[in-house]
């Protein structure tokens, strides 16, 4: 990237979401270096000197992007607008929105302004679990067009800049199981809290470790809502990409969704067996 974009800062995402590429440039307009911390829920991908290399894992990528000139609202109902023409050609007419307040916003413009020509199941960033619970904000909340979907939480990361969570390492590094982004005490606390203020949560898990904590933590919350009597709501696991044969079975409560995404198998099929292995992932 410096080779090609010396004087200009240069800051590449990828579609996963997981990671970013920085050149030289950005990395100093960010103030990013050797003796910057790794933040607690991504990772400085660093040489042997311990100097950045420009990949950023998780939430290190926010050191950089904190720095981007910013998207307004409107900017994002634009490319709304040209989404859903395109999602129209495909013959889509409704999306699961996954991401933050903006959206929300953009989402709500274009409702005011007669544009939205979507139906949007909407999620809540855990950031915001408490703002939304005193708004009353709940699963359901909404019409036909645009409601509240649930709460999305992440616990681990993506196959791709492995830093999903798993059991046993990765085939290529040994000394790599991924990246648990919060800890099962945190989980279960931030499901129930959600739990008693109506909304449903959307868990990102990716890894077979991953999955098998969501479940626990979701079993536990089962437990408890039918010691309170309360009508169960449906939590969703979101990719479930990869999960041991014992968990399988468990994923049969009816009120638990196996939230996949097919078009996993063809983006991640030339890397699969390179980081999992034919035995996890057959």
């Amino acid at each position: 990237m410096d080779s090609v974009a010396p004087d200009h800062p240069v800051f590449l995402t990828a579609k996963s979401g997981h990671a970013s590429w920085s050149n030289s440039c950005a990395l100093k307009l960010a103030r990013v270096g050797g003796s910057t911390p790794d933040p607690s829920d991504g990772l400085v991908v660093r040489d042997g000197s311990g100097h950045p290399t420009g990949v950023l894992l998780e939430g290190a990528s926010d050191l950089v992007a904190s720095c981007l000139p910013p998207i307004t609202v409107s900017d994002v109902a634009t490319a709304m607008r040209a989404g859903m023409a395109k999602a129209h050609g495909l013959g889509i007419t409704g999306v699961h929105d996954m991401d933050g307040v903006r959206a929300l916003r953009a989402w709500q413009q274009l409702r005011r302004q007669g544009h939205l020509q979507m139906r949007v199941c909407k999620t809540i960033f855990l950031d915001h679990l408490d703002e939304a619970i005193g708004c009353g904000m709940s699963s359901g909340f909404g019409d036909d067009h645009l409601w509240i979907g649930g709460v999305k939480i992440f616990t681990d990361g993506a196959l791709g800049p492995q830093t999903a969570w798993m059991l046993s390492p990765y085939e290529n590094d040994t000394a790599n199981i991924g990246m648990p982004l919060i800890e099962p005490e945190a989980l279960e606390e931030a499901m129930t809290k959600a739990a008693t203020g109506h909304l449903a949560s959307f868990v990102h898990a990716m890894g077979d470790r991953a999955n098998r904590m969501v479940l626990d933590v979701m079993a536990a919350l089962r437990q408890r809502e039918a010691a309170e009597s309360s009508r169960p709501l449906r939590h969703r696991i979101e990719h479930v990409q990869l999960i041991d044969g014992q968990d399988i079975p468990r994923l049969a409560d009816p009120d638990v969704i196996a939230s996949m995404q097919p078009i996993h198998a063809t983006s991640d099929k030339d890397i699969v067996d390179r980081f999992w292995g034919p035995a996890r992932a057959p």
